[in-house]
């Protein structure tokens, strides 16, 4: 099953962000939710992770806060794992 969510940083460690998160058994919607949300603006610069997972192993982590050439930072049209 893959998962795909956001995890808000804040004092005590992380928490998610409710609503705004996918669970499907399709590698293609996981793949799709996790651009949804990549490409929202108001995302952009906020000290926040997309995640995605499959079984409970990370497959792809975006930090909105984070540089190019960061390796937690997926560029846009980058190529996911699926699997």
């Amino acid at each position: 099953m893959y998962k795909v969510y956001l995890l808000k940083k804040t004092r005590s460690g992380t928490e998610v962000m409710k609503g705004l998160s996918t669970e499907t058994p399709s590698a293609a919607a996981a793949t799709a939710a996790f651009w949804d949300l990549r490409h929202q603006p108001d995302l952009q610069g906020q000290p926040i992770l997309l995640l995605m997972t499959k079984d409970k192993e990370k497959l792809n982590r975006h930090w909105f806060n984070r540089e190019p050439g960061d390796e937690q930072y997926v560029l846009p049209g980058e190529e996911l794992r699926e699997a």
